[in-house]
């Protein structure tokens, strides 16, 4: 979730997903958020055991947030990021 500094949702704000650390696949890597602030990919993950990290920064700003998850093989769950923050210290709009 894109906001700004009075707390409204941000939308048409560009955001780059990246994998930092680990194996995986991300669905879209470049997207922008909707009129709810919100902006998404889905994460496939690889067969390397450990951490896995994604982050997803806002283009052209140094603002970014960073996911963590720790893969195991063989049990089989589902991740679902519903809601995230992304906060600007320099308090400007996005």
């Amino acid at each position: 979730l894109v906001t700004d500094s009075d707390g409204r949702a941000v939308p048409k704000q560009k955001v780059d997903f990246t994998i930092i650390k680990g194996e995986g696949t991300l669905s879209v890597e470049n997207t922008t958020t909707d009129v709810n602030g919100q902006a998404s990919t889905t994460l496939k993950l690889g067969n390397q055991l450990g951490l896995l990290e994604v982050e997803a920064k806002l283009s052209g700003t140094d603002t970014f947030v960073t996911f963590t998850t720790i893969v195991s093989i063989n049990k089989p769950y589902s991740i679902e990021m519903v809601m995230c923050r992304v906060v600007d210290h320099v308090d400007r709009y996005h």
